[in-house]
């Protein structure tokens, strides 16, 4: 979402503590990917729920891009 839009995000801020070792891998996943890290942990997060849940519910492509 861009700033200033006056949109609210359909989502929560969540705070994660991250162990200082992992940062510097954080930081370079999320280049690799042209990323930053908040969107790299989101897409983290959907690849291992995606591999926990059943076929079906998975959100849609479109949907991924709102958060």
């Amino acid at each position: 979402m861009k700033r200033g839009s006056g949109k609210k995000p359909k989502g929560k801020l969540l705070a994660v503590w991250v162990p200082g070792e992992l940062l510097p891998r954080l930081d370079q996943g999320a280049r690799k990917e042209d990323s930053d890290r908040s969107k790299f942990v989101r897409n983290a997060i959907r690849e291992k729920l995606a591999r926990q849940a059943p076929r079906g519910n998975e959100r849609s492509d479109h949907d991924r891009d709102s958060c």
